[in-house]
């Protein structure tokens, strides 16, 4: 699934978490516990994270795209996913990105330089939150490096071409 990186805005950026909703069919219940436990853990440093489709539905598309685009950190709580598109949306907005080490996360996230790999531990998360949002240099310059990972890897003009040259293999 590729991506058109000229589609994302990458915007000044806000002190702002956005966390994505698990999906209604697929969600486990330990999932949701955790999610859970993690925004309690973020309330109790003041952190308010910015849950897509429960504290935030975006009517327009231009209105997710500016939400991710002024973002400083995505987080996301899904562990079970294996190609998460919302990871790859907020990694093109410059977002500093945090998710699991699960599926293919460890592939092309280098812990701590475009990216963080993150453990199901959510005093942890909620301190990592916290340490970036009093650091946004370093939360900026990780998501600008985490931005070029995904231009690189998701871009939807080579991903039509390894498709089209493996189609091209295959076929002839």
């Amino acid at each position: 699934d590729g991506l058109d990186p000229d589609d994302w805005l990458d915007l000044p950026k806000q002190p702002r978490v956005v966390t994505s909703r698990l999906p209604v069919r697929g969600g486990s219940a330990r999932d949701r516990t955790f999610v859970k436990s993690v925004r309690r853990e973020l309330k109790a440093v003041d952190i308010v994270d910015c849950h897509l489709g429960n504290n935030y539905s975006p009517a327009l598309w231009e209105d997710y795209r500016n939400l991710l685009g002024r973002a400083l950190i995505y987080l996301d709580p899904i562990r079970d996913s294996p190609a998460a598109r919302v990871r790859a949306e907020a990694m093109l907005s410059g977002c500093c990105i945090l998710t699991f080490q699960t599926n293919d996360a460890a592939a092309f996230i280098n812990d701590g330089i475009n990216g963080f790999l993150i453990e199901a531990s959510p005093k942890m998360i909620a301190r990592l939150v916290e340490e970036l949002i009093c650091d946004p240099q370093r939360a900026i310059r990780i998501g600008q490096e985490g931005r070029l990972t995904a231009q690189s890897l998701f871009d939807w003009d080579k991903f039509a071409t390894n498709w089209n040259e493996m189609l091209e293999r295959v076929v002839c």
